[in-house]
């Protein structure tokens, strides 16, 4: 490794989960005695990141030693990932599956900086690109089980159909679902999926705001770079519904002062005001397009008048919330009461 590539590390989280599914599938004796081996000191282990040459090596020893070369792919494959636990983990503030798609990008940035998962949106399709440091002694290894869980959480969100599972392979052949393409190679993957499918909800109800705030803060402790606008972003729409949504309450169950909060959004280039405004005017779009009635979307933004939500709302889209029901519903006569 180069100089740059022994500074990069993985979050905690993401290194445990690993351990986890190699002892799923090795004796845990083998796994253990790599580990030792491999990190001298005992803390490097117990800090927030792990440095990610220590995972590497293990992934390449351990898969050199089995002679397995799908080895952390069938180790990822003893993972839960069902609806039920999803709706438990940092998919928990999703709202839509185009929500999803942002919080797993947002949650590769933090578990690994060998790996990258970024998110393009056109007016029909999304494209997630999966890429790994390709220097990495392990980086087949580590994107085809990366990939494998990819395709399983898509498949529990209901994104992807089941059927590309048993055929999708650890690497290097392409798999098709309908009305979605899957294209996987060695280190870098790309799965294009149809816009008007990702706009459906998530199968379970939103977490409350405080356990989603907890999370938050374990994340914003994680992170290499913390990214305090994604998470006032995250809580915004569960307070909205309670009727509240100041900075106040974001600070609070952030556990930091208001000042220091204001500091953090303004450190990106945008203020809590702005914050709030986008975040509402994305969700007017999300709800709407989810056919919930205006005075509902009002309601779920945290209005206390639906003509106060008219006039912003033509501020934003230059037209009524029925009126623009009519265009994303053009077979629709009449726009969708309110």
């Amino acid at each position: 490794m180069n100089r740059r590539q022994t500074e990069l590390s993985v979050a905690s989280e993401h290194f445990s989960t690993t351990l986890k599914a190699l002892r799923n599938v090795l004796p845990d004796r083998q796994v253990g005695e790599r580990l030792r081996r491999l990190s001298a000191d005992a803390r490097l282990l117990q800090q927030r990141r792990v440095p990610l040459e220590i995972l590497d090596s293990l992934i390449s020893e351990l898969t050199l030693a089995t002679g397995a070369p799908a080895l952390l792919t069938q180790a990822f494959d003893t993972l839960d990932y069902s609806p039920e636990l999803l709706s438990k983990t940092y998919l928990a503030g999703g709202l839509t599956r185009a929500d999803a798609l942002v919080l797993l990008c947002r949650y590769c940035r933090i578990n690994s900086e060998g790996m990258s998962l970024t998110l393009s949106r056109g007016p029909q399709w999304f494209t997630l690109h999966l890429t790994t440091d390709s220097q990495l002694a392990s980086a087949a290894s580590q994107h085809a089980a990366f990939f494998h869980g990819l395709m399983r959480t898509l498949v529990a969100l209901g994104i992807l159909d089941s059927a590309v599972l048993p055929d999708m392979p650890a690497a290097g052949l392409t798999a098709a679902e309908p009305a979605s393409s899957v294209h996987a190679g060695a280190c870098s993957s790309l799965i294009h999926l149809p816009a008007a499918r990702l706009t459906a909800p998530l199968a379970w109800q939103p977490c409350p705001v405080e356990r989603l705030a907890r999370r938050e803060r374990y994340l914003l402790r994680d992170a290499v770079a913390a990214e305090w606008s994604c998470a006032v972003t995250l809580l915004l729409p569960l307070l909205y519904r309670q009727g509240q949504g100041d900075i106040d309450q974001c600070a609070s169950l952030l556990a930091v002062s208001r000042r220091t909060l204001q500091r953090h959004i303004k450190a990106t280039g945008v203020t809590f005001r702005d914050l709030v405004e986008d975040t509402r005017k994305s969700l007017a779009h999300t709800y709407l397009a989810q056919s919930c009635s205006v005075d509902d979307v009002a309601e779920r933004l945290g209005y206390r008048q639906s003509a106060q939500f008219y006039r912003v709302f033509r501020h934003w889209y230059a037209c009524s919330p029925g009126e623009y029901q009519s265009l994303l519903y053009p077979e629709r006569i009449e726009p969708i009461a309110s």
